[in-house]
């Protein structure tokens, strides 16, 4: 979060301890949801999923394992389409699915109101944290593993990349993505010429980048289905205006091996054509965050 961000969601969040009568001088009380019903729903299938994640009355889950609710309880939304690299993690947490609806009081419910989605996030986690251990016993704790992953490196005729101008805008349209970086969907943008290599491209798809570093594309690289941590080892330090193709695979390849480049033919299900840039993405392993289950049973009944 931003600096100004930080200061809004403590003033938030300072106003939903008042309402729950933490007054100073009082013990705090941890976060916690004012209802919560988990109710079985047999065996885990794809079929019957009926989403999860948070609304205006707080979280929900349907039709989906502990693992999911677990995860999100720990780690923010854009590390869950990497596995949690976690050994030892009992199979009922992954096999069995449940119905999960968390509900705040009526003082929280006003303050999440004003938060941004990222804001709603860091605020619902340790609560659902509190939910887990409650009701599920859940002892856990996050630590560091070697795991599989991407590096973001410069190919061997070099990059061709090209450094932001002094004052170029992005259009309104474009999203952040991290810093003062923005991202929009080609799609939306008319004006924009496409690049030889961008035409011949077989990508149906082309996301544009704008005032973005290699750091902060490397971060998104990793958010958007490559199921892997990308590391940025490129060494550049600028921050460039560039065009990346993507499309999705229709069969799963084969890993690359540990040092390998990953290229249309051999990359992850996710494709970004990063030719055009003079950047590759290569296997390799990297510390990544995962979550260590000490011990978790099976909801208690509502």
């Amino acid at each position: 979060m931003r600096k100004g961000e930080i200061q809004v969601f403590r003033q938030t969040f300072a106003m939903v301890l008042a309402a729950s009568g933490l007054m100073l001088g009082q013990t705090p009380a941890k976060p916690a949801f004012e209802v919560v019903s988990i109710k079985p729903a047999g065996e885990f299938e794809i079929s019957r999923v009926g989403g999860y994640g948070i609304n205006a009355v707080g979280y929900y889950a349907k039709g989906l394992p502990l693992s999911m609710t677990v995860a999100a309880a720990y780690f923010p939304p854009e590390r869950m389409n990497r596995p949690m690299n976690a050994p030892g993690w009992p199979p009922m947490m992954t096999k069995d699915a449940y119905d999960i609806e968390a509900k705040f009081d009526a003082p929280t419910a006003e303050a999440w109101k004003h938060l941004t989605t990222a804001q709603q996030w860091e605020m619902i986690r340790p609560m659902l944290q509190a939910m887990l251990a409650d009701r599920c016993k859940l002892k856990a704790h996050v630590t560091m593993v070697d795991a599989p992953a991407f590096e973001l490196v410069v190919a061997k005729r070099g990059p061709k990349l090209k450094e932001t101008a002094p004052g170029a805008t992005p259009p309104d349209h474009a999203l952040p993505i991290g810093g003062d970086a923005m991202m929009a969907n080609y799609l939306y943008r008319s004006d924009l010429k496409i690049p030889p290599w961008a035409e011949k491209s077989p990508f149906r798809n082309h996301f544009v980048f704008f005032r973005t570093s290699m750091p902060v594309f490397a971060a998104w690289l990793s958010h958007m289905g490559l199921d892997k941590q990308v590391v940025d080892h490129t060494r550049l330090a600028g921050k460039y205006d560039f065009i990346v193709p993507q499309q999705v695979r229709a069969q799963e390849p084969s890993a690359p091996a540990p040092g390998e480049a990953s290229d249309p033919a051999t990359g992850p299900s996710w494709i970004f054509d990063l030719s055009g840039l003079g950047l590759e993405l290569r296997a390799t392993k990297a510390p990544d965050a995962t979550l260590a289950i000490d011990h978790i049973e099976r909801p208690t009944p509502n």
